[in-house]
């Protein structure tokens, strides 16, 4: 998988201080919750410095399927039954909250720093 450009890609992020979930209560979120197939998942990973877990689907009609159902926050529900309220991210949603500010023609991805010796992106976007 490409992790560097995240495509077809969305995000549910724990916020700064969020506890993040376990690989078991991501995907019973994903599956239970959100009523995602696995046969729509190209992948699942848990950024755990960024407190945010990532679903890579399958292609880019599955992922613009299913963010349109998806709210901005939806409810997360731990194993222990603690509940929180995740942020949904996407590129579209990024867009939208610069727009305010002006017209947003694109958004590009930063890549990390050459001297690192890791050829990546960050989670870091440029409007």
């Amino acid at each position: 998988m490409d992790r560097a450009q995240k495509k077809n890609t969305v995000g549910f992020d724990f916020g700064r201080d969020g506890v993040m979930p376990t690989l078991k209560e991501a995907i019973t979120f994903l599956v239970q919750v959100l009523k995602i197939k696995d046969t729509e998942v190209h992948s699942v990973y848990l950024d755990i410095s960024d407190k945010t877990f990532f679903v890579k689907f399958t292609d880019e009609m599955t992922l613009k399927e299913t963010t349109q159902r998806l709210r901005q926050t939806e409810t997360f529900k731990y194993a222990d039954g603690r509940e929180v309220q995740v942020h949904v991210v996407t590129d579209a949603e990024i867009a939208k909250a610069l727009a305010k500010f002006g017209t947003v023609r694109q958004l590009v991805r930063e890549k990390l720093p050459l001297e690192l010796g890791f050829n990546s992106f960050s989670g870091t976007r440029g409007a």
